[in-house]
């Protein structure tokens, strides 16, 4: 009996491990590809890939690692790869789309010190003329990704700040939430960069907020702001806390979505406010003071832990 049940179970075993191959996704290779730009092309790191693609490969494979120009090869099932943890959600109907589908042979992984990290951004340009959140949020996610999180892009084509427009910030609530409890156990932060008129000349103007019953939401904003602040050109004193929720909308969100909450608001406006730090920035490098300010927060998690 036990005989014939262990020929069983290797039996259904082959047939599972075949249904699994046939599932995979197969890509054709093109002109000029090797094993390590297919990898990379479908967001895999391919140093610790490649060996599974050959195994899977084998039979397709010339001299042992190169390919055959036209045909179809398979790839290995990669949780980790940037096609899984880096995602554009459209808020309207709920589709999600890689982040950076047409780039991702030319981002590499860093680090995996946030792999156990989940990010949601949010970009609002109140300026058609100017691309400033969005492109600041693109820079984000791009070297939150490469360092191991898992990176969630809300998009919508209507403003989150509208005035009191709760419907639509109520997709957003149910559209984060829905996927922070599918990351149950992990440090999760929710981060929006809302800008307002056309930047010109580098400066800038920075608000950052948090809503003033979470603690983790504080501490997050002033992570971000103690970097900024340490590039700032305001020749007076500016508060040593983060500001909190004033706009309805934003309220509503933080007492309804389950990450914790930061908001930095940056302007042209060259009218200064209480809260405000004024610096001379680039897009480029004003992310990497924002994503310094993140990696600091989780990092202090990281110590507490």
């Amino acid at each position: 009996m036990n005989r014939v049940f262990l020929a069983f179970l290797s039996i259904l075993v082959v047939y599972l491990n075949g249904i699994a191959q046939d599932s995979l996704q197969t890509v054709i290779a093109q002109k000029g590809d090797g094993i390590f730009s297919v990898l990379r092309k479908e967001g895999l790191n391919p140093s610790k890939y490649y060996a599974e693609f050959v195994a899977l490969n084998t039979e397709n494979l010339r001299n042992g690692s190169e390919l055959h120009l036209g045909r179809a090869y398979k790839i290995p099932n990669a949780p980790d790869s940037f096609k899984e943890t880096g995602k554009a959600i459209n808020i309207v109907n709920g589709v999600e789309e890689p982040l950076f589908s047409s780039e991702l042979n030319k981002i590499s992984v860093k680090s995996d010190k946030l792999n156990k990290a989940v990010y949601y951004l949010i970009a609002e340009d109140n300026n058609v003329n100017t691309a400033f959140g969005a492109t600041i949020v693109s820079e984000l996610a791009r070297e939150l990704l490469v360092n191991g999180a898992q990176v969630y892009l809300m998009e919508s084509d209507t403003l989150l700040n509208k005035k009191h427009d709760f419907r639509r910030v109520q997709e957003y609530v149910e559209t984060i939430n829905k996927r922070y409890l599918k990351h149950t156990g992990k440090y999760q932060r929710l981060l929006i960069i809302r800008s307002t008129g056309e930047i010109k000349n580098r400066k800038l103007n920075v608000a950052i907020y948090h809503h003033s019953k979470s603690e983790e939401g504080q501490k997050f904003a002033d992570n971000i702001k103690a970097v900024v602040k340490r590039n700032s050109i305001t020749n007076r004193s500016v508060k040593d806390f983060s500001e909190i929720f004033e706009n309805d909308n934003d309220l509503f969100l933080a007492k309804n979505v389950l990450p914790a909450i930061s908001v930095i608001d940056v302007s042209a406006d060259l009218k200064f406010k209480n809260e405000q730090f004024s610096v001379y920035s680039d897009k480029r490098t004003f992310a990497k003071w924002v994503t310094k300010g993140m990696f600091n927060d989780y990092a202090e998690l990281d110590i507490e832990k």
